[in-house]
């Protein structure tokens, strides 16, 4: 006889969806990896990631993202910044063993292995087909909400635990909240839900803007969230007591993403606070696996780079921004906090 287990005490995270979702992308780095030869370059001696992306004229930072997951799946190993070969990936994933498996990955080859060699090889990012992600959102507005809503269902759960936990991450109650790139305003609704005197500007491409226009009516907060086209690149940030970056950096090279740290710092006065909302690399081991295969994807369809919290301190504190830590907010996620220069006791 069974028994019906009892309904958990605490609300399930959406760590396994995650994992269904961008798992996706683990086999494409194997194969496109195996047919560039960067295996191979490491059967005879460990190799750091530039020393990897020398070898096989590769884009470095596609390489270390690449490298990254493979080490997070055991099949390579990672000791500081070198990497070498695990002995299942020198019995069947180098060329000309004899129980190779070359053959099979041949046959797996699909258009995200594609990709995902296009991106070590610096060829520009696969979004839809050959054309750009964001350029086709502006372009084409059903692709647009397609894409918003189902970005909206994978950042709803972890929206409204991060707006439960926002107080503790020194938002004011009464904050004027500058959610940038905020989708159909994801997270500006699950704050100003949950905190009654809060204010919010969502600012996002023209295109997305009706949809977000939609979303903040319906939940009846057309008075408190305000819609703002326009890209986040050119456009004029408004001032806020709070910018948020919720499933943002990891979408676009470092560079840009600086750029963003520094429109930023440029909306907030001395003391206001920056929330970066995101997945995290470990610093000390590779993975978690999720979030290393999201760093592929980014890498083969936008371009982007998953950080560490260690390299996106340092990254926002070359902005300009004090007082930086990260900690786990849901499931994946974490959040980074920092203050903008200037406020007093800053550190």
């Amino acid at each position: 006889m069974t028994t019906r287990r009892s309904p958990a005490a605490v609300e399930p995270d959406d760590r396994l969806l995650q994992d269904l979702v961008l798992g996706h992308w683990k086999l494409p780095a194997l194969a496109a990896a195996y047919r560039i030869g960067l295996l191979a370059r490491l059967a005879d001696e460990p190799l750091t990631r530039a020393e990897v992306a020398v070898a096989c004229g590769s884009e470095p930072l596609a390489t270390g993202s690449v490298l990254e997951l493979l080490a997070s799946l055991h099949l390579l190993e990672r000791w500081g910044d070198r990497y070498e070969v695990t002995a299942v990936t020198r019995r069947y994933l180098l060329p000309g063993a004899a129980d190779d498996w070359g053959p099979m990955l041949r046959l797996v080859w699909d258009d995200r292995c594609a990709a995902v060699r296009d991106a070590l090889l610096g060829e520009a990012p696969r979004g839809y087909g050959s054309r750009s992600l964001w350029r086709v959102h502006q372009e084409v507005p059903r692709q647009a909400e397609i894409f918003t809503h189902a970005m909206h269902a994978h950042s709803a759960a972890a929206a409204t635990a991060f707006a439960e936990r926002a107080a503790a991450l020194g938002v004011p109650a009464r904050a004027h909240v500058l959610d940038v790139a905020g989708g159909r305003g994801t997270y500006a609704i699950a704050l100003a839900r949950r905190y009654p005197e809060l204010t919010a500007t969502v600012l996002e491409l023209d295109s997305v803007c009706p949809i977000a226009s939609r979303a903040v009516g319906e939940a009846g907060l057309d008075g408190r969230i305000r819609v703002v086209g326009g890209d986040m690149f050119t456009t004029s940030w408004p001032s806020a007591d709070v910018v948020l970056l919720a499933d943002v950096m990891h979408n676009w090279p470092v560079g840009q993403c600086r750029t963003l740290a520094d429109h930023a710092r440029e909306a907030l006065q001395p003391g206001g606070r920056l929330l970066v909302h995101d997945m995290l690399l470990d610093d000390a081991v590779p993975g978690p696996v999720t979030a290393a295969a999201n760093a592929v994807a980014m890498a083969a369809t936008t371009g982007g780079h998953q950080f560490t919290a260690t390299e996106l301190a340092a990254l926002l504190r070359q902005a300009g921004f004090t007082s930086v830590s990260s900690t786990p907010s849901f499931g994946y996620f974490s959040v980074t906090t920092a203050r903008a220069a200037g406020s007093e006791g800053a550190s």
